[in-house]
C-alpha cells in the first residue's frame, strides 16, 4: 500500500504540471486557467527568475497553489481543469533604485544635504534595517542573520577596478565588541589591527558566515583625511569634517572592503525638528545637545564607537563618537567599540521586507 500511495502522488503532481506548463518562450500555454500579474498588470509572459518576487496566488474552487522560489515552480492541490488562478508578482528593486525612489518621496526619514549630495537615513528610528550576513539566505531571519542598518546612497565611489559608481554603505546595528583601533597605537588605518581583522583576519574567515556574504561587498577606495581641528563649530560641523574626511592632499588612501563609518557619517544621521541646528555645531559640542544624539540613529547611549578618522597631533591619535553623545579623539590602542562599515554591489536586489525593525529588507545578490 505504501509503495500504490507514492506511485498516486507522483500521478497527481504529474498532472498539476501539464495545467501549468509553459512554452520555451516563457508564454502561458493555457491562458484561460492561469493569469499572471507584476505590480498588478496582467501579462501574456511568465516572469523569469530574478527578476520578480512571488506575492500570492488566489484560485476558485478550493483549490490552493504553493511557490517554490528556488526551483521557480508550483506546487498545486484540488485543481481540476476547470480551476482558474491569479499569480501575483511584484518586480524586485535594486537597493540603489529603493532610495532614489525614497529621497523622493520620505522628507522625514531622508535627507541629502551633504556636500556631495548623497542621500542618507536620518533621524531616530528610520526603517533602514537590513539582514545582513546569513547563514541561510534563502531563509533569512534574525536566527540566521545579522541585523544592519542602511546609512545611504554615495555618489560617486571609486571602486578597487578603477571605475565610478554610486553605491549603498550599510553599518552593523551592534558592536563587534570592544577593540583596539591599532595594538601598536598607531592610527594609520592601512596597518592598523582592526583593518586586518575586517579584511583579512578573524572578522573577515570566521564572522563573516560564508563567500556569498563577502561577494556582496564591493571594494572600494577609503578617503583617510585627518584634522587637528574640530572643536570649534566652523571646524567640527558635519560639513566641515565631510570635507576633512575627503581631503584629496591626503596620500594615505586605502583600498578594501570593510572599515568604519566616518564622523560626517554620525553627524548627517541627524533627524527631527533641530536639524539645521545641529548641522552647524560641532559634533564635540553635541554632548550638551540631546535633541541632536537622541535623534539619531547611529547614536549608542553605552558605548564609545571608533570612527575612521584620525588627528595627526600625533600618530597615535583616532575620532571617536562618545556615549555622551558628543565627539573626540583618543589613542589607537585604546579598546572602544567597533561597528563594521561597508558599500554593497550595485546588483544587489531587495526580494522582501519594508525596512522595519520587524520587517529588515532582505537582499540578494
Amino acid at each position: 500500500m505504501k509503495k500504490k500511495s507514492m506511485l498516486i502522488i507522483v500521478l497527481i503532481l504529474t498532472f498539476v504540471v501539464s495545467i501549468f506548463m509553459f512554452n520555451k518562450n516563457h508564454e502561458l500555454v493555457d491562458k484561460e486557467s492561469l493569469a499572471v500579474f507584476i505590480d498588478d498588470v496582467k501579462t501574456d509572459s511568465f516572469p523569469s527568475k530574478g527578476t520578480v518576487t512571488f506575492l500570492k496566488a488566489d484560485c476558485d474552487n478550493n483549490a490552493t497553489i504553493e511557490w517554490d522560489k528556488d526551483s521557480w515552480g508550483l506546487f498545486a492541490s484540488n485543481l481540476t481543469k476547470k480551476t482558474k488562478c491569479n499569480l501575483y508578482f511584484k518586480n524586485l528593486e535594486s537597493i540603489n533604485d529603493k532610495l532614489n525612489d525614497l529621497v523622493k518621496s520620505d522628507k522625514t526619514n531622508i535627507a541629502s544635504d551633504d556636500p556631495d549630495g548623497n542621500i542618507r537615513y536620518i533621524g531616530a528610528s528610520p526603517s533602514n534595517y537590513v539582514y545582513f550576513n546569513c547563514s541561510d539566505y534563502h531563509n533569512q531571519t534574525s536566527d540566521t542573520c545579522e541585523i544592519w542598518r542602511i546609512i545611504g546612497l554615495f555618489k560617486n565611489i571609486n571602486k578597487e577596478d578603477g571605475t565610478k559608481e554610486d553605491l549603498v554603505k550599510i553599518i552593523k546595528d551592534d558592536s563587534i565588541g570592544s577593540v583596539a583601533w591599532d595594538t601598536n597605537n598607531s592610527n594609520i588605518w592601512a596597518n592598523a589591527s582592526l583593518k586586518s581583522s575586517f579584511n583579512s583576519g578573524i572578522y573577515y574567515n570566521k564572522t563573516l558566515k560564508n563567500d556569498t556574504t563577502r561577494n556582496m561587498i564591493e571594494s572600494v577606495v577609503w578617503k583617510l583625511g585627518s584634522t587637528t581641528s574640530f572643536i570649534g563649530d566652523s571646524d567640527g560641523n558635519p560639513s566641515s569634517l565631510y570635507s576633512a574626511e575627503r581631503n584629496s592632499s591626503n596620500s594615505n588612501n586605502w583600498t578594501g572592503k570593510i572599515a568604519l563609518m566616518y564622523p560626517s557619517d554620525y553627524g548627517y544621521a541627524v533627524g527631527g525638528s533641530d536639524r539645521e541646528t545641529c548641522l552647524s555645531k560641532s559634533l564635540y559640542n553635541w554632548s550638551s545637545m540631546p535633541k541632536c544624539y537622541n535623534n539619531n540613529y547611529l547614536y549608542k547611549a553605552t558605548i564609545y564607537q571608533w570612527t575612521l578618522m584620525t588627528n595627526n597631533l600625533t600618530g597615535s591619535y583616532v575620532y571617536a563618537v562618545k556615549s555622551n553623545g558628543g565627539f573626540n579623539y583618543g589613542n589607537a590602542y585604546s579598546t572602544d567599540d567597533a561597528r563594521p562599515s561597508l558599500f554593497l554591489k550595485s546588483s544587489i536586489i531587495i526580494n522582501s521586507g519594508d525596512g522595519s525593525r520587524t520587517k529588515p529588507y532582505q537582499l540578494s545578490f
